[in-house]
């Protein structure tokens, strides 16, 4: 549900943005600035606030944001409004990563593949209403506000066999008797284990960042600033006039088939586990470079087909959407499992509170890149081609996006 959330708002970004000169990436950086403050400087101490009132702070902001998002007018109101909801994401994402620190290994690929079903999810709820359904962008943006009363019923059901509401004592480690968890812990990770301690020194919280910066941090931040500068500032430059949906549509189906590609790859450590969890590969650093070399390549060879315009159809970016979402979902499903590996019981908790900081970081570094990036592809863009209603995905008003649903250009 969080990430269907997040998501939902990154399919509308060109609608939200419709009618205004504002750079598609700044919906990027209204969501990053208070998710990166969030996981960057409060898994220091979040550990003091119960996570009932972190649900609560979750289904408040996501609510609130949505409504503004969906029937303000002004762009910049409607960017405060995807501040507030990714304030509820940032909260939530990062407490339900520390929570995994007290569970076996395998609930990293449970999680995973959930964060890519909200990935999917979210496109084709946006697509299905918009596109296809001809519904305008506010009444399927304001229909996600009720929704946000799941997390508390989610979190009701998850807790209540694990917490003390009125007590707050934390949760507490699971014991487990699951053989091929416990074979994976013995072989995969080789730091001796010591015994469970709330409290960590501040020397000891800031050796375990810096051990986490220096296993995961460089590899994890170049593949998201490469991905989301791809899909919300590349993309978005790119369409093609034999295409059978008009311009506008273009971007409902890039982002679409790079969530699905997100879902393939979030969820293929779990479709393994399924059949055989022995078939399930040991997760190395060396892995999350050459995924981020080939997101970079990906990301390259769409600058180049925004420059050059070398292809003849939209078969291929398409294709290469999906192969950017396959390879980028490969990387988010092992690197929290690597860095859970490589600390120790005691260290995991807090850790794996910082486990997205990377993450989080690398789309706002994307949205910024973008800032820049998009406008100059977009003015080449327009001195060289005839028709320039393909050089933009973006809609030019809110009544372009119904008036013409379904429908091509001329």
């Amino acid at each position: 549900m969080l990430y269907f959330t997040f998501t939902v708002t990154i399919s509308g970004a060109q609608d939200i943005m419709a009618a205004s000169n504002i750079q598609t990436s700044m919906n990027l950086i209204a969501h990053m600035v208070p998710i990166s403050l969030i996981t960057v400087v409060f898994p220091y101490f979040i550990r003091e606030i119960p996570y009932l009132i972190r649900v609560f702070v979750v289904s408040v902001t996501n609510a609130v944001g949505f409504v503004i998002v969906a029937y303000v007018k002004q762009a910049e109101w409607k960017l405060f409004g995807i501040s507030l909801a990714s304030v509820g994401f940032g909260f939530g994402n990062m407490s339900i990563i520390a929570l995994t620190s007290y569970f076996k290994t395998s609930v990293f690929a449970a999680y995973s593949a959930g964060t890519g079903a909200g990935f999917l999810v979210a496109p084709f709820y946006y697509t299905a209403m918009t596109t296809w359904g001809c519904i305008s962008p506010s009444i399927t943006l304001v229909l996600v506000a009720p929704l946000c009363t799941l997390f508390q019923v989610s979190y009701y059901f998850i807790s209540k066999n694990q917490t003390d509401q009125t007590n707050y004592k934390g949760y507490q480690q699971v014991q487990t008797t699951d053989t091929d968890d416990e074979q994976t812990d013995e072989n995969q990770q080789k730091v001796p284990q010591t015994e469970y301690s709330d409290s960590l020194s501040r020397k000891e919280k800031m050796s375990i960042i810096l051990k986490m910066l220096s296993l995961t941090f460089v590899p994890v931040y170049t593949t998201f600033v490469s991905y989301f500068t791809l899909i919300q500032s590349v993309t978005t430059t790119i369409a093609y006039k034999n295409s059978p949906f008009r311009p506008r549509d273009h971007y409902q189906y890039y982002i679409f088939i790079f969530m699905f590609g997100e879902l393939v790859g979030r969820s293929h450590r779990s479709v393994i586990s399924f059949f055989n969890p022995r078939w399930l590969y040991f997760p190395t650093c060396t892995q999350l470079w050459v995924l981020s070399v080939l997101v970079f390549l990906h990301f390259l060879f769409a600058v180049f087909e925004s420059w050059y315009r070398f292809l003849t159809g939209v078969t291929t970016i398409l294709m290469t959407c999906l192969s950017a979402g396959i390879l980028g979902g490969f990387l988010f499903s092992i690197f929290p499992e690597i860095l859970r590996l490589r600390l120790t019981i005691r260290e995991r908790e807090f850790g794996m509170g910082y486990a997205l900081s990377p993450v989080s970081t690398g789309v706002l570094s994307a949205g910024i890149v973008g800032l820049f990036v998009e406008p100059k592809l977009l003015e080449h863009c327009t001195s060289t081609v005839l028709d320039t209603a393909y050089c933009f995905t973006r809609p030019e008003s809110f009544k372009d996006i119904i008036s013409h649903c379904g429908t091509t250009l001329p």
